[in-house]
Parts: structure tokens; C-alpha cells; sequence
């Protein structure tokens, strides 16, 4: 299709070769586009008149677009009615203000220079109008198309019309100030800024959901898991945001090892924080706990999905601080976040009457809703966490009841894929990933065998699965 080029005049000021050899290069790379830019530098001969030149370009009906090429110099001249530049300003004033938005516009200020506060110098007629910033390189490269568009007229379509997002309507406010805080971080980072402060009160508001909850006890004092089931369901939304920003995050290589240590150092703190609040024991705090070892899953899970062995062993091997009661700090590990849910269990139609971690593992199955993290992936973070922290306790005094994760998904470990273990068979993969299984050679991760999926007495983390088959134990690391 045949479009007419727009015919297009440049004013501006003569204020210095660097400034003139700028306002030429715009002209060309214009014209290079289709647009037909009549500039002084390029249409004017030795010996022609220049305000009859103007009068002329001015005069021409078939003139579309007038490009205001600002500097402070041209301001001045322009404000003052001082020469050539001033009496284009005369001229064109009148256009200028009459230019009320009907129709497409004809006259656009381009600011080439910018004050102390970043403020374009553009004439007194363009002071109350939108202006194109182009005062640098990297902005002039940045709005050029803005102005192309401009000067074709046609403007950059809005975004198609989505639809709003549920928890506007249907969830509770924590869930939007979550998405929203969620939404912080990612803008943030997309405008060259840190998201450590975002990052933080994204924190602060997923730990806001929690504060939500409340002791499931009747009137009778008796565990009402109905009720427990009812909270629960509210970490969903923030469980899901929180799991989109680390991978966010990761993705933009803006995600380190103390944001989530301090992410896990909270979460794991949320269940001693209810037992005291609610002057309860720490049964009736399963729920709580519940959640808390699914969000730390899912965050694990997004690691392990995006490669991040490096990122991942620094978080599990630190030590950690935890309240232990009475005003005492102590120093611990990573498995302090993993707390008994069966009690929850016990009270789930799936498992009536059974206090077992299996319970928990139907729950999470159930609701295993976020596209990006298949359940198959958060039992791989299970057994990766198992196997982490089982390497954490041999021949340490306090024993696995103190340091250990034990296995939260252990009853789905055979029946689901695990493709990081086979991915392990590979010598080069499994060099990278030997930080996580806390062995710093081959050679000790060849020699520690089974014994990375077992507890210090040789019990195997999760009975009746046959290690061979599941994890290739003879076979890591065995594949060049």
C-alpha cells in the first residue's frame, strides 16, 4: 500500500555544530523511515532568503508536522522573539495554541536539553503540552519511535482488555495488597531499580495472610479442622505470588541468598508465634505449619526448576537464628522452618483419623493449582531437602529430631517423576549440585551412596521405595 510521506519542517537553533550535527542525524534517520523532513541544513542555498524560507514552509498546505527541536538556547530566542528561531516561534504560535486536540496535532517540542531538575527547555507555547525527552542518546533511541508515530499519526495501541483479576472481587484485601506489593518488586527491577525494600514488604504482606489466622478450637476448646481447612485457604493467592516473584527474581539474576534466608527465617518463626499468641499448644498450630512447609516448597521448587544449585545450597547450609522461648536467640539450620502438620491431617476427609504427614500430602496434591510448579516438582524439592539436611545431622550431638526436614511428601515420592536425579547421573550436573547434598568432591558423593537417602541409623528417609530405583544411586555422577 502507498502512503504518503508526511511532510514534516524542523525548527530549531543554530546553537552549536554538535547541537546542529544532532538535530541532522534525527533528520535522517526520519527520512530513512518515510518521513519527508524539510530541514534548513538540507533545503537552503547559498544566498537564500531564510525568513522567506520560513514564510514559504509555514504557508504550504500540504505541510503536516512541525518538529520543535528545543534547547535552552531556542527557548530563549523564542521567548524573546530573537532571531531566526524567533520569528519561526511567531509564526508558529498561533498554531500552537489553537491546536485543541481535534484532529490529529501538528506541532510536537522535542527537548534536546533539560535543566537541573530534568525539565525539557521548551518555548512558553508548549509549556502546558506533552513533550518528546530526547536530551540523551539512550532516550533519544528510546522515544524515537514515540515520535515516528507521531509524526504518521499513528499512536501506540493501548494493551488488549483483559479481565480483572478475582481477588479484586472475591478474595480478602490481604490478597490484593499482596499482588500488588508482588507487582512492586517486578517494577522495580523493570525501571533499573533494587527490590530489596519491595522484596521486603512483599514479605511483610505474605506474612500478613498468616496474621489472619486464629486457633481452630469450638467453644468446647475441641480441634475444629473444618475450621483449620478454612484457613488455609487463604495463603493460596500469596503462595502463588510469592512463587511468580522468585522466579521473577531468578530470572533477572536479582534474587540472592539473603532475601530468602530472611524469607525462610520469618516463615519459620510463624508457628512459635501463634503458639505464644494463642496460648496453645503446638498442635493446634498444624495448619499454620502446614502452609509454611508448602510455601517453602514451592519456593525451592522454583530453584530447582531454574537451576540455581549455587543459590540453593548457600540457603540451606547457613545457619539460622530462632527464638527458642524466653528471650533465648539460637543458632540453628534450615530444617527449623519444618514443623509436624499431622494434627491437621487428622481432621482431613482424605485421611479421617490418621495423624500422619501422608494426610498432608493428599491436602497439598488437592491443591496443587499454579500452573508453573507441578505437584511432581514439589516432591523433588522434598527429597532434595531430605536429602540436604539428613547430610546436616551426621555426627552432630543433637540428632535428626532437631535439624532434620523430614520427608512432608514422602508417600508420592515413588509414584512421581524426579528428572533432576536423573539429570544427576551426569558427572558434569552432578558437580554443580553437590552444594545442596553438602559433599564437596565426587568422589564423597559416589562414597556417601545410599546413605544421602537415609537417616544416621541406616533407616532409608522414606520406607518401602527402593533407592536404586528411584534415585540410581550406583549411577550419579557416573556419566561423563
Amino acid at each position: 500500500m502507498t502512503r504518503e510521506p508526511p511532510l514534516t519542517f524542523f525548527s530549531y537553533a543554530w546553537t552549536t555544530e554538535a547541537h546542529k550535527a544532532r538535530v541532522r542525524a534525527l533528520a535522517d534517520r526520519l527520512r530513512g523511515d518515510g518521513v519527508d523532513v524539510i530541514l534548513d541544513q538540507t533545503h537552503l542555498q547559498a544566498g537564500d532568503d531564510t525568513f522567506q524560507f520560513m514564510e514559504q514552509i509555514a504557508s504550504r498546505p500540504d505541510l503536516k508536522k512541525v518538529v520543535v527541536i528545543c534547547d535552552q538556547r531556542y527557548k530563549q530566542k523564542v521567548d524573546g522573539r530573537q532571531g531566526g528561531s524567533g520569528t519561526e516561534g511567531t509564526i508558529m504560535s498561533p498554531g500552537v495554541y489553537q491546536q485543541i486536540g481535534e484532529g490529529p496535532n501538528k506541532f510536537v517540542a522535542v527537548a534536546f536539553e533539560t535543566d537541573e531538575r530534568g525539565t525539557g527547555f521548551v518555548p512558553t507555547m508548549f509549556a502546558t503540552r506533552l513533550y518528546i525527552d530526547m536530551s540523551t542518546d539512550e532516550l533519544q533511541d528510546a522515544n524515537y519511535e514515540r515520535l515516528l508515530r507521531f509524526l504518521w499519526d499513528r499512536p501506540e495501541p493501548p494493551a488488549p482488555l483483559g479481565r480483572p483479576p478475582e481477588y479484586l472481587f472475591d478474595g480478602d484485601p490481604t490478597d490484593a495488597l499482596v499482588h500488588s506489593k508482588a507487582k512492586n518488586v517486578r517494577m522495580a527491577v523493570e525501571r533499573g531499580r533494587g527490590p530489596l525494600t519491595p522484596w521486603q514488604e512483599l514479605v511483610d504482606a505474605v506474612l500478613g495472610v498468616f496474621a489472619r489466622f486464629s486457633a481452630p478450637l469450638s467453644a468446647t476448646r475441641q480441634y475444629d479442622g473444618q475450621e483449620a481447612m478454612r484457613q488455609v485457604e487463604w495463603t493460596i493467592p500469596a503462595r502463588d505470588a510469592l512463587t511468580e516473584t522468585v522466579r521473577f527474581l531468578v530470572r533477572e539474576d536479582r534474587l540472592t541468598a539473603v532475601m530468602l534466608i530472611d524469607l525462610f527465617t520469618r516463615l519459620g518463626h510463624v508457628a512459635r508465634r501463634h503458639e505464644q499468641e494463642w496460648s496453645v499448644q503446638a498442635e493446634v498450630t498444624a495448619h499454620t505449619r502446614a502452609a509454611v512447609l508448602e510455601l517453602v516448597l514451592y519456593v525451592v521448587a522454583v530453584l530447582i526448576q531454574e537451576d540455581q544449585p549455587a543459590l540453593l545450597g548457600e540457603v540451606l547450609n547457613t545457619t539460622y537464628v530462632q527464638d527458642g522461648g524466653y528471650g533465648n536467640i539460637e543458632a540453628t539450620v534450615f530444617a527449623f522452618v519444618w514443623g509436624d502438620a499431622g494434627w491437621f491431617a487428622e481432621e482431613m476427609e482424605a485421611r479421617p483419623g490418621r495423624r500422619t504427614q501422608a494426610g498432608v500430602a493428599d491436602w497439598m496434591k488437592a491443591r496443587a493449582t499454579l500452573a508453573g510448579v507441578p505437584f511432581w516438582q514439589l516432591v523433588q524439592a522434598d527429597v532434595l531437602l531430605s536429602a540436604n539436611t539428613v547430610q546436616g545431622i551426621r555426627g552432630t550431638p543433637l540428632g535428626p529430631m532437631y535439624q532434620m526436614w523430614y520427608p512432608v511428601l514422602g508417600s508420592y515420592w515413588a509414584s512421581q517423576p524426579l528428572p533432576l536425579f536423573k539429570r544427576l547421573m551426569s558427572e558434569a550436573v552432578l558437580k554443580r549440585w553437590l552444594p545442596v547434598f553438602r559433599q564437596d568432591s565426587l568422589q564423597s558423593m559416589i562414597e556417601a551412596g545410599p546413605t544421602v537417602f537415609q537417616y544416621p541409623d541406616e533407616r532409608p528417609l522414606v520406607s518401602r521405595v527402593s533407592l536404586e530405583q528411584l534415585f540410581g544411586i550406583s549411577q550419579l555422577g557416573r556419566r561423563m
